[in-house]
């Protein structure tokens, strides 16, 4: 390796970030000498050296968004999408707030779903970033192959000619070149998407069955618009320093993006006005989001007012804790060193409990009853035993194929609580082609050169034949009657006409943002609808020209509908979004009242009557009082079933239940027990009721009754 001197001179800093400066800095250094200077900083604080920017589901993220292992604000948007025939195709943009300082081609934080790339490291592992802005490395094992990161199951393998494979467990492989970039994704069926590239810049995403979205760029080489199949655009725009702030949709609606000066998303403004903020505070030298809130924005001012903060997030770092306050109600999150959470706590302390092996696993949960669940997995991540809280055992069995060709994992059979199982076998691409169930009736599925079903056998040999378009579309579903149901698409595999068996043909419309905007009936009759730019249905008019309108609060909470004649109903909502009052047509007003967790605890009518409700920690409800002041109790076993109800005046009815949850045993208020059994399908054989008298089933292949004999004997 060739050696440079030292250098002495002033550093521009060029990347600030917690995982692989390389990743971030040397793919998107122009071709010319540099000299590195590169400073890792670290300590004890579990935030600062734990959590991946991306989505893990190993992780608790606060509002859906933030990652509470490390403060990362991960957001997405998907900008647009095509229904092709193998795979669906879209553009999904990810923000990753860690990522602040890294340029992409959607600006600084950004990336986006086919943004995938492999780089080399020095010591010769390998790290595969993701579309979602995550990194993995993975170590070298010799002979081109690499051992995967824990929680991953991927197989990654170097070729002789520099190229690389990355296989994942459903069938999927991806295939990179020599400098990383990604080429091409194939399923198991040899359906792909091909990536095609100019200086470096991906500009073309197509499948085999010439749906696509091309990508263009602007002088700075970031993305400007794309465009789809069917010529609809999305355009983006950047200020001066690089910061994606205008997105405009195939319809010329607006998401506008704010930023801090050192490009971290200050504020999202979605296309009808509503503000998104985001503050941050910086915790041993890493920048974390403490706030989230929320506004209105003023589009002639181009402002919004002070946010009223939704979330604020304590991080307690000696006690490895995170406080989610949410309108002013805490939630405490108990974190283990991967950043994984051990114990959630609500506003009324109860908790859930949570347990995890080293591979990301959840392998333990108990519920806020102290029930708990544990879980077995194989060396593949794939689930093999849950063990309830009764102790009764539900088991997989899979069939992991990892050879030098192939790398698949299949289901073959599960057992349920009671024993009885299912089996599947698979062709030689991996696609299901046999079942058999509890009582050993089989089905049979048969498939064409890209995976799609064009024949299902039922347990009675009853035959359904499906066919397709040459853009891979569903176009024919031939029954087992002979009647055929047809379907027609548009360019991006939008259902335009479906014709019954009867000839009657439906149609729709849709606007450019995929939604129906019209359906006409075999009668010729249309009803039309129109929505809001996020999509809120704002009016629907029927065949008879009867408009009924729809207005929703800032939350898309329905808020008012009005029909053809002017009639009104309001609702309301308090803070946190539950609804507290409904103004009917004629002026009546019906209230409602919850506790600190969202649940319903009273319900008062028009004329003043109230009923009130109370829960266990499980969200079992547990009392109910009617409008009369009666009351009536409620009992559950460890699953949450329910086995005693009390009513009023003390009477009980009881049940009991087997391992899947089937009632067996059922005793009313009057003490009378009825007795239920059940075959291997779960389906009702045999009721005794509480004279003894027998009521009968018997069931064809396919489930229905053939045979019944009722309490006197008759068939």
């Amino acid at each position: 390796m060739k050696k440079y001197p030292s250098y002495n001179k002033n550093w521009q800093i060029l990347v600030i970030s917690i995982f692989c400066v390389a990743i971030l800095l040397l793919s998107n250094l122009p071709s010319k000498l540099f000299y590195l200077n590169v400073k890792a900083e670290g300590n004890s604080f579990r935030l600062n050296i734990s959590g991946n920017t991306g989505y893990e589901a190993w992780y608790y993220y606060i509002g859906g968004i933030i990652n509470s292992a490390n403060g990362n604000l991960y957001y997405t948007e998907k900008d647009l999408s095509i229904n092709a025939g193998g795979f669906t195709i879209e553009i999904i943009r990810s923000y990753n707030s860690h990522n602040n300082n890294f340029s992409s081609a959607f600006g600084y934080g950004w990336t986006f779903n086919y943004n995938i790339n492999l780089i080399e490291n020095i010591n010769e592992s390998v790290t595969l970033i993701e579309g979602d802005g995550s990194a993995h490395t993975f170590e070298s094992i010799g002979s081109g192959m690499y051992s995967s990161p824990p929680g991953k199951y991927y197989k990654l393998k170097k070729d002789p000619d520099s190229t690389y494979l990355l296989q994942l467990k459903n069938g999927y492989s991806y295939s990179f070149n020599d400098t990383g970039k990604l080429m091409n994704i194939t399923d198991r069926n040899g359906n792909k998407l091909n990536f095609v590239y100019a200086s470096g810049k991906l500009v073309n995403i197509t499948d085999n069955f010439n749906s696509w979205i091309s990508l263009n760029y602007n002088i700075d080489g970031r993305i400007s618009f794309i465009k789809d199949t069917m010529g609809r655009e999305i355009i983006y725009e950047y200020n001066v320093n690089g910061d994606l702030v205008n997105v405009t949709d195939a319809m010329g609606n607006s998401t506008l993006y704010e930023y801090y000066t050192n490009h971290l998303l200050k504020a999202k403004i979605d296309r009808i006005g509503r503000v998104l903020t985001f503050d941050y505070v910086t915790i041993n030298n890493l920048t974390v989001v403490g706030k989230i809130g929320n506004s209105i924005y003023n589009y002639s001012s181009a402002s919004y007012t002070s946010p009223y903060h939704v979330y604020d997030i304590e991080y307690d770092i000696p006690n490895n804790t995170v406080r989610e306050i949410v309108r002013g109600k805490e939630y405490i999150i108990k974190l283990n060193s991967k950043g994984s959470p051990l114990q959630i706590t609500d506003p009324l302390g109860y908790s859930l409990q949570y347990s995890w092996d080293n591979n990301g696993n959840l392998i333990g949960y108990t519920d806020k009853n102290s029930n708990t669940y544990n879980f077995s997995y194989d060396e593949y991540g794939n689930i093999v035993e849950m063990i309830d809280p009764i102790g009764y055992n539900r088991t997989w069995e899979w069939e992991n194929i990892d050879n030098e060709s192939n790398y698949l994992t299949l289901l073959k059979k599960e057992v349920n609580q009671l024993g009885f199982s299912i089996n599947y076998t698979y062709d030689e691409n991996g696609n299901l082609n046999k079942t058999v169930d509890a009582s050993g009736q089989e089905s049979y599925f048969y498939y064409d050169a890209y995976g799609n079903l064009i024949k299902y056998v039922d347990e009675k040999g009853n035959q359904t034949i499906f066919e397709y378009n040459d853009a891979g579309y569903l176009i024919n579903i031939t029954d087992a009657l002979g009647d055929i149901t047809t379907f027609s698409y548009d360019s991006i595999g939008r259902r335009i006409e479906i014709i019954d068996a009867l000839g009657h043909a439906t149609n729709y419309e849709y606007d450019d943002n995929d939604r129906i905007v019209k359906i006409t009936n075999a009668l010729n009759y249309s009803t039309i609808y129109h929505y809001d730019a996020i999509g809120n249905l704002l009016y629907a008019i029927d065949f008879n020209g009867n408009q009924i309108n729809y207005t929703y609060n800032f939350r898309n909470q329905m808020s008012n509908v009005e029909d053809a004649l002017d009639n009104e109903i309001s609702y309301e909502y308090d803070k946190f979004g539950n609804l507290i009052k409904v103004i009917d047509t004629k002026g009546n007003e019906s209230r409602y009242c919850y506790d600190a967790l969202g649940r319903l605890i009273s319900a008062t009518d028009e004329i003043g009557f109230t009923e009130y409700y109370s829960y266990d920690a499980n969200n079992n409800l547990i009392s109910y009082t009617n409008k009369n002041g009666h009351t009536t109790l409620y009992e559950y076993d460890a699953l949450n079933r329910v086995v005693k109800i009390i009513d009023a005046l003390g009477n009980e009815t009881n049940y009991e239940y087997d391992a899947v949850g089937n009632i067996i045993n059922f005793t009313d208020a009057n003490g009378h027990t009825t007795l239920y059994e059940y075959d291997a399908l779960n389906r009702v054989v045999k009721i005794i009721d509480a004279l003894g008298n027998e009521t009968n089933y018997e069931y064809d292949a396919v489930g229905n009754i053939i045979n019944f004999t009722d309490a006197n004997g008759h068939t």
